[in-house]
């Protein structure tokens, strides 16, 4: 996955969670726009989406925070460690 794509994800949580965490079904809502980049079908998306949830939701409660999210799919992203550092510093990414 790009920056961009790390970038959307992130912008897309702001939209879609009330708080600071987010259920599976708003994960899965959030990360089917991911298709395009990871070159899957919507339906594909959705499932690996709710796998992820699954193996993020370490404490059971239900909810994975943006913190979780976005640094999980930065360190699992194609972006070099050079731009995930430079994430660090950009204000709409300050949380990777």
């Amino acid at each position: 996955m790009s920056r961009k794509g790390v970038t959307l994800i992130w912008r897309l949580f702001n939209e879609v969670a009330d708080g600071f965490g987010i259920s599976k079904e708003e994960m899965e809502e959030i990360m089917a726009d991911l298709k395009d980049e990871l070159n899957v079908s919507r339906l594909a998306m959705v499932e690996k989406a709710g796998g992820l949830f699954t193996i993020l939701d370490t404490d059971l409660n239900g909810l994975i925070d943006a913190l979780e999210l976005t640094s999980c799919l930065a360190c699992i992203s194609g972006m070099r460690i050079a731009e995930i550092i430079e994430c660090k510093s950009t204000p709409e990414l300050i949380f990777l």
